[in-house]
């Protein structure tokens, strides 16, 4: 990997004090969603609708609510699933979160999956769920929760009726929209108020971020000015100083090929490396 990356994309990998990871391809083997899609009967409506959007004008936000209003997925059908459909880790995954912990460096979650398909492999990882940055579902509030200001927020924020019929307890309303992850380029917004809130409580004058993945969404965290930067990057482009692209689960075209990611991250002992965790590295432009 050395002999293929330039010597400022080694140095940032090095240093960086964040770790982004996507969660669908790249921590785990499988796609959260079409694995939803899958196991509610409703696969084929899904690649359906996502051909369409991918072929036409479709915003992200709009493509990923679609897919959402076909599964309609309740509180109790994400219990079911995640007993019934248990993820697997993609192989190295976890030594690789387990050394970052131990060399002290903040992993995140940055993914544009389901917040509660996503809390079972933060937990296994042991990434607190504040560094969670993933899509956030509404459901259809309990009795018991019919007191506080949440329950009115929801009865404000969301028409909890569907005709003269009102919506089962835990049935699905709808997605959370004002979450990054919820739309195009939303990845480099996250990983930008990552590091704008670790600046802020004295991380260090320059907080460096990597962000590791197997999509184009991923490629899109990277900051919009080269690793030198220029003063005064707006927040919102001030992404990733880096993109590695995970290849261990499928490879995409448009990204690069590289060794393991492990041999990069620092010169101190090296991080367990797997012949699955090849990787590709760009850096931020």
């Amino acid at each position: 990997m050395t002999d293929s990356c330039p010597k400022h994309v080694l140095d940032a990998i090095a240093s960086a004090q964040v770790f982004c990871f996507d969660v669908d391809s790249t921590l785990v083997k499988t796609e959260g969603i079409d694995e939803l899609a899958d196991f509610l009967g409703k696969g084929r409506k899904v690649k359906e609708m996502t051909a369409a959007a991918m072929g036409g004008s479709m915003s992200f936000t709009d493509a990923l609510k679609m897919r959402l209003d076909i599964l309609k997925p309740s509180e109790q059908d994400f219990a079911r699933f995640l007993k019934e459909r248990p993820f697997e880790l993609c192989d190295g995954a976890q030594e690789l979160i387990d050394e970052l912990h131990r060399k002290g460096r903040r992993v995140h979650l940055v993914t544009g999956g389901l917040f509660p398909q996503i809390v079972p492999i933060a937990q296994r990882l042991g990434v607190p769920l504040h560094r969670v940055h993933a899509n956030h579902l509404y459901f259809a509030p309990r009795p018991s929760q019919s007191d506080g200001v949440d329950f009115e927020h929801r009865l404000n924020r969301w028409d909890t009726t569907n005709g003269d019929a009102i919506l089962t307890p835990g049935a699905y309303i709808g997605v959370d929209t004002t979450q990054p992850t919820s739309r195009a380029g939303g990845k480099r917004i996250a990983v930008a108020k990552i590091k704008s809130k670790l600046q802020s409580v004295g991380l260090g004058e320059r907080v460096v971020a990597i962000m590791v993945g197997d999509g184009a969404t991923d490629a899109e965290a990277r900051r919009r000015r080269s690793l030198d930067g220029v003063a005064g990057v707006p927040e919102e482009d001030d992404g990733a100083e880096v993109f590695v692209a995970y290849t261990g689960v499928g490879v995409r075209a448009p990204l690069l090929h590289m060794r393991v990611l492990s041999s990069a991250v620092s010169t101190s002992p090296r991080l367990p490396a797997s012949p699955r965790l090849r990787a590709g590295v760009r850096a931020g432009r």
